[in-house]
């Protein structure tokens, strides 16, 4: 999931980049004029999705070594 999310972010801020300050909003979709100008909106789209992606991913992977390190009788363990 993190992985996934990493990649999300990346793509999201190369689009975000690309689009040169003309950022939408998904809203704004109907404004577009061009097959192109479909990456100032999607760029933020991706960038939103991948930092959720990564937190929670990192929140999986906290909740998973707290309860792999609770002892076997804990009401976490089960």
């Amino acid at each position: 999931m993190g992985l996934f999310g990493a990649v999300f972010l990346a793509v999201g801020a190369g689009f975000w980049w690309a689009s040169a300050g003309d950022i939408r909003r998904v809203r704004d979709w109907r404004t577009l004029t061009g097959q192109a100008a479909s990456v100032t909106v999607v760029g933020p789209v991706f960038l939103r999705s991948g930092l959720l992606l990564l937190v929670v991913g990192a929140a999986a992977l906290g909740l998973y070594q707290l309860v792999d390190a609770a002892p076997y009788d804990s009401w976490l363990y089960g």
